[in-house]
């Protein structure tokens, strides 16, 4: 009864700890490979800062301001 016990909390053990090893695997891969690739020419830089003029309603006007400023 005991050794059936052991088992199964063993087994247990092993299922999350291979789902956690997975899970921090997936994370690094997505990071280096799919966020951090690099885009032709600055292409993803300019597109995140063309997000954050978007979010914040820049005006064409106020964009060029900020683009001095930075």
């Amino acid at each position: 009864m005991i050794a059936r016990s052991f088992k199964a909390k063993a087994l247990m053990f092993v299922i999350f700890f291979l789902g956690i090893a997975s899970g921090v695997l997936i994370a690094n891969f997505y990071t280096t490979r799919v966020i951090s690739s690099p885009g032709p020419d600055g292409a993803r830089a300019q597109r995140d800062i063309n997000k954050f003029y978007d979010y914040l309603g820049l005006d064409q006007a106020q964009r060029e301001q900020m683009h001095k400023i930075g």
